[in-house]
């Protein structure tokens, strides 16, 4: 948006307030660590909030709406990526934003995807590192270094086989060696990926796959893999395979 100035120039609008909140994104609304803010994305803007005086600052760097966001551990950071915009090369418009909250500036930036790949759908930070996080979305599965020293991030794909997956939930193991992570898929089956060798380990079930899909993963403290699907079922899997246990 513009506006024009008194001498004929066109200078930009800055957006100075934010009204609404539609949830087009899955898990968009989330709670800082402070307990203070809040976050959420609103077209090609991250939003943060204070809570208390509704105070907003605005996180200015995507090209196209964000399709995910995720705050770091210790709240240091933030990582959103974006939709793939029409008209123009994945390698291009799909990026990965890192952002510094104290500063509410840029970290650094980099395409989320190979060009291949279609959109980052899915981001999610480690439990242990908060320096790693890990993109999924439209046949693409990528862990993240960050390197705050040097302002770059390095991206490492991970290999799938012959598995070509839509991922459209994560969850990452919870301990301190955060060496794996899961993805809920569209074709109704789980990836187990590992973070240090970038290699899919597991994938399940194999027989019978979940009816419209994986929306939603929890690893309970109990053991197991608690999995939430479209048509509205939750199940209880164990073992390598994923098999149901109930």
């Amino acid at each position: 948006m513009a506006a024009a100035k008194g001498d004929g120039a066109v200078g930009e609008l800055e957006l100075q307030a934010a009204i609404g909140f539609n949830g087009h994104v899955p898990c968009g609304l989330i709670c800082h660590p402070d307990r203070e803010h809040i976050l959420y994305p609103l077209g090609c803007t991250v939003v943060i909030q204070h809570l208390d005086t509704k105070k907003q600052s605005f996180l200015h760097g995507h090209a196209n709406n964000v399709s995910c966001v995720v705050v770091s551990r210790d709240g240091m950071y933030v990582a959103s990526g974006q939709v793939t915009c029409i008209g123009f090369k994945a390698f291009f418009s799909c990026r990965v934003m890192v952002w510094d909250v104290s500063k509410r500036e840029a970290v650094c930036g980099s395409p989320a995807s190979p060009r291949s790949a279609g959109n980052a759908n899915v981001v999610m930070c480690s439990s242990c590192r908060d320096e790693m996080f890990v993109t999924a979305g439209n046949f693409t599965i990528r862990v993240w270094e960050l390197d705050a020293a040097t302002k770059k991030i390095h991206p490492s794909e991970c290999y799938a086989g012959q598995l070509r997956r839509i991922t459209v939930c994560v969850q990452m193991t919870d301990d301190d060696d955060d060496d794996d992570f899961y993805l809920g898929t569209t074709s109704g089956d789980v990836l187990k990926v590992n973070t240090s060798s970038k290699v899919v380990t597991a994938c399940g079930p194999q027989k019978k796959k979940f009816s419209m899909g994986v929306t939603a993963l929890l690893l309970p403290k109990t053991g197991g893999l608690i999995v939430g699907t479209g048509e509205g079922t939750v199940a209880l899997c164990t073992g390598s395979d994923f098999q149901v246990k109930k």
